[in-house]
C-alpha cells in the first residue's frame, strides 16, 4: 500500500505535464489549411484572412485557459503553442507578400 501511494505521488508531475500538453495542443487544434505559395490564388489568400485571424484569436483565448504557472513545464508547452501560432501567421504573411508582389509587378 505504501508503495502504491508513493508511486501515485511520484506520478503526479507526469500527469500534470501530460494534461498541460493536452491543453496547449487542444488550444491550437484546427489550423486552417493553406495552399502552397506558388499554387495559391489571390482570391484564396483573401478568403483566408478572416479564417486565419479568427483561428489565432480563438487559439490565444484557449491557450490563456491553459495557464498553469505552478507547473514547471508550463512555459515549455506554452511556448510551443505560441511558436505554432507564429508559424501559421508567418506562412499566411508569406502568401500575402507573394500576392502583393505579384499585384505590384502587374500594375507597373
Amino acid at each position: 500500500m505504501r508503495t502504491l501511494i508513493i508511486a501515485i505521488i511520484a506520478s503526479l508531475p507526469l500527469v500534470s505535464a501530460h494534461s498541460q500538453t493536452l491543453c496547449t495542443q487542444a488550444a491550437t487544434i484546427g489550423t486552417p489549411k493553406m495552399p502552397d505559395v506558388q499554387e495559391s490564388t489571390f482570391s484564396q489568400v483573401a478568403e483566408l484572412k478572416d479564417e486565419i485571424n479568427d483561428y489565432i484569436a480563438n487559439a490565444e483565448q484557449r491557450l490563456a485557459k491553459c495557464d498553469s504557472p505552478s507547473n514547471p513545464d508550463y512555459p515549455f508547452f506554452h511556448n510551443l503553442a505560441v511558436m505554432h501560432l507564429e508559424q501559421v501567421a508567418e506562412r499566411y504573411n508569406a502568401l500575402v507578400s507573394h500576392h502583393n508582389a505579384s499585384v505590384t509587378v502587374a500594375t507597373k
